[in-house]
C-alpha cells in the first residue's frame, strides 16, 4: 500500500511538473521551482510546526546556499547532498553557536564555537573536536593558546590564569603534563615537571630561557594569525 502511494505521488509530481506549490506526504508544503518532477532551483519547504528549509534544491535534495530551521537548531550556509558542507553558521536551542567550515554535517576546518558555559574556542576542528592550533577562552577569564587533540589541550601550549599567572609547557589529555615553566604575574619564573596536572618536581629559578621565549612567541603569533583569518572570513 505504501509503495503504491509513493508511486502515485511521483506520478503526481510528474504530471504537475509546472506547478510551484505541492503538498508532500510528510505534511510539509513545497513552493518553488520544479523540473522533470523534482525540486530543482530555489524553493521553500515548510512544516506545520514552523520548521522550514529555504534555499537551493538539486533533484529534490538540499544543494547550495540555504537556511534550515528545526526544533533544535537554526542553520544558515552551504549544503551538499542534503548535508551541511562548506561554510555555515548554526545556533542550537541551548545557545551553543558555531560558525565556520563543515564537512558532512560535522565541524571540520577553521571555525569558532561558543558553548553553553560561556567558553569560546577559535581554531581548527576535526570531526566536531578541537584539533590542531587554537585559542580557548574560558568563562572564568582563563585562556589557553596552543595545540589540541580530540578536543583536549595536547602538546605544547600556554595557559594564562585570570590572576595573571601562566604556565608555558607541555599538556596531555587537557592536563599540565611534562616539562614547563610557571611565570607569576610579577614575572618570577621557575621550571616545573607536571604529571596529570600535579607538580612532581620543581627545578628552581630560570635565568636564561631565551630559546623557549622565542619558540612560544612564534607559537602565539601563529595562533593569532589563524584567529585573524577566521575573524576576517566571518566579517566577509
Amino acid at each position: 500500500m505504501k509503495k503504491n502511494f509513493i508511486f502515485l505521488f511521483f506520478i503526481f509530481l510528474k504530471v504537475f511538473s509546472y506547478s510551484d506549490t505541492i503538498q508532500l506526504p510528510d505534511g510539509s508544503i513545497y513552493e518553488g521551482q520544479i523540473k522533470e518532477g523534482k525540486f530543482n532551483g530555489f524553493g521553500f519547504q515548510k512544516w506545520d510546526n514552523d520548521y522550514y528549509y529555504e534555499g537551493e534544491f538539486v533533484n529534490g535534495v538540499y544543494e547550495g546556499e540555504g537556511k534550515l530551521k528545526t526544533s533544535t537548531y537554526y542553520y544558515e550556509g552551504n549544503f551538499s547532498k542534503g548535508a551541511f558542507e562548506g561554510y555555515g553558521k548554526i545556533k542550537y536551542s541551548n545557545n551553543i553557536e558555531y560558525e565556520g567550515e563543515f564537512c558532512k554535517n560535522l565541524y571540520e576546518g577553521k571555525g569558532k564555537l561558543s558553548d553553553d558555559k560561556g567558553n569560546v574556542y577559535v581554531g581548527n576542528f576535526k570531526s566536531n573536536f578541537y584539533q590542531g592550533e587554537g585559542n580557548l577562552k574560558y568563562s572564568n577569564g582563563d585562556e589557553y593558546y596552543g595545540n589540541f587533540e580530540n578536543g583536549y589541550c595536547e602538546g605544547n601550549g600556554i595557559y594564562v590564569f585570570n590572576s595573571g599567572d601562566k604556565y608555558v609547557g607541555e599538556f596531555k589529555n587537557g592536563n599540565f603534563d611534562g616539562n614547563g615553566i610557571i611565570i607569576n604575574k610579577d614575572g618570577k619564573e621557575k621550571k616545573v615537571l607536571f604529571k596529570n596536572g600535579q607538580i612532581v618536581k620543581t627545578k628552581g629559578i630560570i635565568r636564561n630561557i631565551k630559546l623557549q621565549d622565542i619558540y612560544f612567541v612564534l607559537l602565539i603569533f601563529s595562533i593569532l594569525l589563524n584567529i585573524i583569518l577566521i575573524t576576517k572570513k566571518e566579517k566577509s
